[in-house]
């Protein structure tokens, strides 16, 4: 069975739970990580990362962080929904690979960054992913201390 057949079976499991998301770094967390840079992150979310013309103006000063994020939130409002279910199962997989629902958001942004797109997308999975999964960032947001993924396990 490839991965997107478990994706979308796990995803439907995870329907009426919530997937932890949690900033990270790349290089520090992998198997249970989706990398989202331009350069090194699939192909498949290209539609969900920012453009190469927004990253050289913020990077060039051209644009302050904070109209980099805006502009990055206006594209993540009007994607296409075929990348928030390529996403939306990615983190399904992961989340069921880790069995704790825990999915790291990896981009090359040092810790605390004015500027980082992975907390812009993390926030925008939180409040309004269009694929019916809730997210949240911790733990206790669930209602429970882990949330409780052993059905994963069939």
């Amino acid at each position: 069975m490839g991965i997107l057949s478990q994706s979308q079976e796990l995803g439907e499991h995870l329907m009426s739970r919530a997937i932890i998301l949690r900033r990270g770094v790349i290089g520090v967390h992998t198997q249970d990580a989706i990398n989202v840079t331009r350069g090194s992150g699939p192909r498949a979310l290209t539609g969900l990362l920012p453009t190469i013309g927004m990253l050289r103006a913020v990077k060039l000063k051209q644009i302050r962080p904070a109209e980099y994020l805006t502009e990055y939130r206006k594209r993540l409002e009007s994607c296409n929904p075929t990348f928030w279910t390529e996403l939306v199962q990615r983190c399904a997989y992961r989340a069921g690979l880790e069995r704790k629902g825990t999915v790291y958001i990896t981009c090359y942004c040092p810790e605390g960054a004015d500027h980082c797109h992975a907390e812009v997308l993390i926030d925008y999975m939180i409040e309004s992913c269009p694929c019916g999964v809730r997210f949240c960032r911790e733990a206790k947001e669930t209602g429970s201390s882990i949330p409780n993924l052993s059905y994963l396990n069939t």
